[in-house]
């Protein structure tokens, strides 16, 4: 039992850092994109 909570614990750990990196990825491209860097791919 105890392992399950610390596998979900560490799920959820995870799952965050992969959401706010998410985040991130789209405030780069909106700034890419409001700076007109969108030309270079």
């Amino acid at each position: 039992m105890v392992s399950g909570m610390r596998q979900e614990t560490l799920y959820d750990i995870f799952r965050h850092r992969e959401l706010s990196y998410e985040q991130k990825i789209v405030e780069i491209g909106r700034v890419v994109e409001v700076g007109g860097l969108s030309e270079v791919k």
